[in-house]
């Protein structure tokens, strides 16, 4: 019996700038600056909310 996938949560640039309090054009240079793993769908940006997570923890840590 095969394992069941999970299907993770995608957000668009727009909803990671509204949750981080930031401008898209920041998500989307962190995307290019490989800081934020993402995945491209049809032309547009979109990242795991677990990698999200980690950027936040990352981040928290780092302080």
């Amino acid at each position: 019996m095969r394992p069941k996938p999970t299907i993770a949560r995608l957000l668009s640039t727009d909803e990671v700038a509204e949750v981080l309090a930031v401008k898209p054009k920041t998500v989307r240079r962190w995307i290019a600056d490989g800081e934020l793993p993402a995945v491209k769908l049809h032309r547009q940006w979109r990242v795991r909310v677990d990698e999200l997570e980690r950027l936040i923890d990352n981040a928290t840590h780092a302080a």
